[in-house]
């Protein structure tokens, strides 16, 4: 049986992710250990240290029908990320910076990630 290898479309949707993302101000703030989530406001992510992870990418409005005033409010947005990108497993304890804004990341981050080899982030983040 043929063995499908998922890196060539992996690196074929970080250059596209190049090509038409955000091309500066983007990093995903990684929490380090000990670093803690104020469990009375865990949508303004993690205090203390953080490792930082530039990467490029698309930030789209969500869509209108996936707003539902719960999960996703009006003025959310979503990040397309490349794992090839970002050497992290991008999860929703860290935060991204926007040209200077932080967003929190919003539960839960979607994975594509055909035969467990990620390929893309999908990723909602609230101001």
């Amino acid at each position: 049986m043929a063995v499908f290898d998922y890196s060539e479309i992996t690196a074929d949707v970080l250059e596209i992710l190049n090509e038409f993302g955000q091309q500066t101000g983007m990093v995903y703030l990684e929490p380090v250990e000990g670093s803690e989530v104020n469990p009375a406001q865990p949508w303004l992510g993690t205090t203390g240290t953080v490792t930082r992870h530039d990467f490029i990418g698309p930030v789209f409005d969500v869509l209108a029908d996936t707003i539902n005033n719960t999960t996703i409010q009006k003025g959310d947005k979503q990040v397309l990320i490349s794992p090839l990108d970002v050497t992290v497993a991008i999860t929703d304890q860290g935060t991204i910076e926007i040209d200077g804004v932080v967003w929190s990341i919003l539960p839960p981050v979607e994975t594509i990630a055909p035969a467990g080899s990620a390929v893309l982030y999908l990723v909602n983040i609230r101001k």
